[in-house]
């Protein structure tokens, strides 16, 4: 296990708002969109939370993959390491939305069904809003049953932009 209990935090000005990611040895343990620090701290899991964070100017590869989103390339977030801990449930959840393609969300229900979920479409919305990585672990991705937009941590229209972004550039 890493014993080394630092990591870097870095805020990027998106069109979507301004963007933090923490991250140790280019790998993001939390990310969204806010400039307040402590807001993303508590949601990493207390078995590799940072105990120091500095600020840093340059995230290197991570603010390349976010300034690449954000200029259209919304494939290049997926491969940005992501590590988070959780239940195996959870954990495979986040697996999951890593893998579905920007501009085709899915519905919670779908959510469920793909990760064996036996209480359905609300224990997906629970996988949701416990991702502490946002954009990298695409939780955006997943919308109602009808396809409208429905809940997000940052924001509504947070959500629908990024939506819209994805669906207009995954063309």
């Amino acid at each position: 296990m890493n014993t080394d209990h630092s990591a870097v935090a870095g805020t990027l000005s998106t069109p979507a708002g301004p963007f933090t990611v923490i991250a140790r040895d280019g790998v993001v343990l939390a990310s969204g969109f806010t400039d307040d620090l402590d807001r993303l701290t508590v949601l990493i899991h207390p078995a590799i939370r940072p105990t120091d964070i500095a600020d840093t100017d340059s995230l290197g590869p991570i603010a390349d993959a976010v300034v690449a989103f954000f200029a259209g390339d919304v494939a290049a977030i997926d491969a940005v390491p992501v590590i988070q801990r959780s239940t195996a449930l959870r954990e495979r959840g986040w697996h999951e939305l890593r893998r579905i393609a920007p501009g085709e969300p899915i519905s919670y229900g779908e959510l469920a069904k793909r990760i064996d979920l036996p209480r359905g479409a609300r224990a997906a919305g629970q996988v949701c809003a416990r991702n502490a990585a946002s954009l990298f672990v695409p939780c955006h991705r997943v919308v109602a049953s009808d396809g409208s937009p429905h809940h997000f941590g940052w924001g509504l229209p947070v959500k629908e932009w990024l939506l819209a972004h994805e669906y207009d550039h995954a063309r």
